[in-house]
């Protein structure tokens, strides 16, 4: 009695667990990779400059117009203001397993741009001899929004079979 309840356990598990394997291993099809890879490479570089911004930022005169170090932060700032048209682009996912990435994609752009936005506010503050303090307080809570929803893009893409650019 004792064997068959074990293979008839076994049996109603190895469905499940051959489910599982799959939808592990599987892949996306060749027209959701082509669509898939500007944003790859989109989120990649949004990535690399939310690593980089920080030094950016806490360079010298960084917050001065007109200066070398204000015009590397302004080509990193200009790079989050690309970010929505470029998913708007890419059009609606070809599956939608998809959706959630573009989901989230889409919003971590909102964000960025947003960030974006209140930092070149403070800029023009203190150009104006004026505060920045408002806009830089607004900044910082929308780049964290940013930052954490690209990385909930990654992990969704992740989880549907797509894998990290370069891999």
């Amino acid at each position: 009695m004792r064997a068959l309840v074990c293979v008839l356990a076994l049996t109603a598990f190895a469905p499940a667990a051959a489910r599982a394997a799959a939808e592990k291993d599987q892949r996306l099809s060749p027209a959701e990779q082509k669509w898939v890879e500007p944003l790859i490479a989109l989120a990649n570089t949004m990535a690399a400059d939310l690593r980089q911004l920080p030094a950016e930022i806490a360079a010298k005169d960084a917050l001065v117009v007109g200066t070398g170090t204000n015009l590397t932060l302004t080509t990193t700032l200009a790079s989050f203001l690309t970010c929505s048209p470029t998913v708007k682009k890419a059009g609606p996912p070809p599956s939608a397993r998809l959706k959630q990435f573009r989901t989230k994609l889409t919003k971590a752009c909102f964000h960025l741009s947003n960030a974006a936005h209140d930092l070149a506010k403070a800029i023009g503050a203190i150009r104006e001899r004026e505060s920045g303090a408002v806009y830089l307080n607004a900044f910082a809570p929308e780049l964290k929004k940013g930052s954490a929803l690209l990385s909930q893009a990654e992990k969704q893409l992740l989880a549907v079979g797509g894998r990290r650019a370069g891999s």
